[in-house]
């Protein structure tokens, strides 16, 4: 049973039904997936056939969220054929609803860093954690001001999601080099803070001494694992810390 991130399937090899089959029993899939080789070209037809047929953009978003965390090759190859059809799918305007319903959508895939007030002093060891040694982008959001959505909180981890998908789709950014980061300070949005679903937080936003150091903290530990040529973008900041 896989105990840890790096357990699972290497996502740069898994290609489903279009993993050659003369390396399946190395990867450990023999058997796993049917005995028939498919071409990827033929793979994305299938999914943008069963993607067309889904009714709301939300339940399209939902589809390709969960090809990208089973077989990000696929991921890809449909991003990058269908790129003008599946941009506002996994972006805007897509992305706003699926951010105000990301804690209701999550099924627990492995897709980015959460960091919160309460992994202050851990940060470092944290990143560890992210099974990539050759990050080089970043995108950082805190929730405050998702879109034109107000304090969103943990559920604007949608955002980094989406335009990091992009960045590899249309500026050819290796996805093993990305990282999506949420720091959660809290939330001053009253319905997620009485959502039982919600999941991050259940505190008002810290707007002391905390969130600098936290967010200091951060940059340094991605600095160090990182680099300083690393980038960093940060995403959808409210305007009390994005112009100070």
């Amino acid at each position: 049973m896989a105990t840890k991130m790096t357990d699972f399937d290497p996502p740069n090899l898994f290609q489903g039904v279009s993993t050659p089959v003369e390396i399946r029993s190395s990867l450990g899939i023999r058997g796993l997936v049917p005995a028939s080789y498919q071409p990827m070209e033929l793979n994305v037809a299938r999914c943008i056939a069963r993607l067309r047929e889904k009714q709301s953009s939300l339940d399209k978003y939902v589809y390709l969220r969960n090809i990208q965390s089973i077989n990000e090759n696929l991921f890809y190859a449909m991003l990058v054929s269908h790129t003008a059809e599946l941009m506002s799918i996994v972006y805007t305007p897509t992305v706003g609803e699926a951010c105000e319903k990301f804690s209701h959508i999550y099924i627990g895939h492995f897709r980015g860093l959460y960091l919160s007030l309460e992994d202050k002093g851990n940060v470092r060891r944290i990143l560890d954690n992210w099974p990539s040694l050759n990050v080089s982008t970043i995108v950082v959001t805190d929730g405050e001001r998702i879109l034109g959505l107000g304090d969103l909180g943990v559920n604007g981890m949608g955002i980094p999601i989406g335009k990091l998908a992009l960045y590899s789709a249309c500026a050819g950014i290796h996805p093993s080099s990305q990282l999506p980061v949420h720091i959660d300070v809290g939330t001053n949005n009253e319905d997620n803070l009485e959502d039982p679903f919600y999941l991050g937080l259940r505190q008002r936003r810290e707007r002391g001494q905390a969130y600098d150091d936290l967010i200091e903290e951060f940059i340094d530990a991605a600095q160090d694992k990182y680099g300083k040529n690393t980038l960093i973008q940060f995403e959808d900041f409210g305007n009390t810390n994005a112009f100070r």
